[in-house]
């Protein structure tokens, strides 16, 4: 081995694998109500799974968050709830009703508060390799059906997208937010 080659010095894996994988998005004007948070997470609910299976990763725990801003003294406080542990998993089908769940407890906004910011995170992650296979679902299927979906995406431009968030495909662009928009 030669001193100041990668595998000797650091060991054979270069990169580390992800920890968490996640979105976050300031609000748009008209977004900024209740309704709109959970619009606006149910977009990046979308893009954080598509980049889960991208990864070829699944994952156990989700978490939102969502930041408020008062109208006139512009102080701020954040709501977060987290799911528990879950199989891991990158399919629609197996977060969708968890999402809902954390969805739904988003409580009213406060006098003179206004959502401004909402934030996304899978965590617990997992290749898919090394998951468990469940007895009770056809998850190869499941897997190909969002491979397929993904593929679509990629030739196409993002054509395909949960009915849900498809009229939402012009928020939470796939932009880094700084400087002028590409």
């Amino acid at each position: 081995m030669l001193r100041g080659s990668q595998e000797a010095d650091y060991g054979q894996f270069i990169g580390q694998p992800c920890k968490s994988v996640g979105h976050s998005h300031v609000m748009p004007g008209e977004f900024r109500t209740r309704e709109g948070a959970q619009q606006i997470l149910l977009r990046l609910f979308s893009k954080a799974l598509k980049r889960l299976r991208g990864y070829e990763m699944g994952a156990s725990r989700l978490e939102i968050r969502v930041d408020y801003r008062h109208k006139y003294d512009f102080t701020d406080y954040s709501w977060r709830r987290r799911s528990g542990k879950h199989l891991h998993s990158n399919l629609e089908s197996r977060w969708m009703k968890t999402l809902r769940s954390l969805l739904d407890a988003l409580p009213p906004t406060r006098f003179n508060y206004y959502p401004l910011r909402a934030s996304l995170t899978f965590s617990g992650l997992l290749r898919e390799q090394d998951q468990n296979l469940s007895l009770f679902e056809d998850g190869e299927a499941s897997q190909e059906l969002g491979r397929t979906v993904d593929a679509l995406n990629a030739k196409g431009g993002s054509g395909v997208d949960l009915a849900g968030v498809f009229w939402l495909r012009s928020q939470a662009p796939k932009r880094i937010p700084f400087g002028p928009p590409a």
